[in-house]
């Protein structure tokens, strides 16, 4: 593979981790709508539709989720 400059670089791993946060969030809500969701220039996004509003407690949860969908993700 040709070697990627650093913007380029930034990007590639912008453009996962939004995968790894909508795998994330659904394995967390399963009834969860993903809308929109790119890279932008300073990191990324997603819209969701979620079944109920976010409480602190979904906020604490979320890391160790979004690790364990990283792993999940990397063995593929």
């Amino acid at each position: 593979m040709a070697k990627l400059e650093a913007g380029e670089k930034l990007s590639k791993i912008r453009h996962s981790m939004a995968h790894v946060m909508a795998e994330a969030v659904l394995e967390m809500f399963p009834d969860a709508q993903i809308a929109i969701g790119p890279s932008i220039d300073n990191g990324f996004y997603y819209d969701f539709d979620l079944p109920r509003q976010l409480v602190t407690e979904d906020l604490m949860r979320f890391p160790s989720v979004c690790a364990r969908s990283s792993r999940r993700i990397s063995r593929l």
